[in-house]
């Protein structure tokens, strides 16, 4: 396809037209535009296209209402004070150690101490078994809320 030579007398006319009809357009933002004797015609055509939208609004074009006179915004707020990392129960630390230690302690044994006397196994399969029974009867027996708390 080739390019259309310009032809100005029907081109001139074809934009008259077109400018014509937008200018009797009642109502639209080209109105306001075209009452303005002293704008340009590239004022006018920039008028008519600020006040349309080029896209449909979404979800990022929300703005905050500013009649919320009482909301501050989160600013007075401050988190309570995180408890310290070494406090816990005591039975339940010794019972997560056995529970998760207790697989990776024969896994060494059976990787670096082959000959290691059956006592010492059977010793750490014992706290495995013992710290898995204690957590999994420290476990709640019901729920006490209704699921929509975080």
């Amino acid at each position: 396809m080739t390019p259309r030579e310009p032809n100005e007398s029907t081109d001139d006319a074809v934009w008259r037209d077109l400018v014509a009809r937008l200018e009797s357009t009642p109502g639209g933002p080209e109105a306001e535009a075209s009452d303005d004797p002293e704008l340009s015609d590239r004022d006018r055509v920039e008028a008519i296209f600020r006040n349309q939208p080029l896209r449909p609004a979404g979800p990022r074009d929300y703005e905050e209402p500013e009649d919320d006179e009482g909301f501050d915004g989160g600013a007075g707020y401050e988190p309570p004070e995180p408890p310290p990392l070494g406090m816990g129960d005591p039975l339940v630390v010794l019972a997560w150690l056995g529970a998760a230690g207790g697989p990776v302690l024969l896994l060494l044994f059976a990787m670096f101490w082959r000959d290691a006397p059956t006592a010492v196994t059977l010793g750490v399969l014992a706290g495995f078994l013992a710290g898995v029974a204690f957590l999994v009867l420290r476990l709640p027996r019901q729920r006490d809320d209704d699921g929509a708390e975080v």
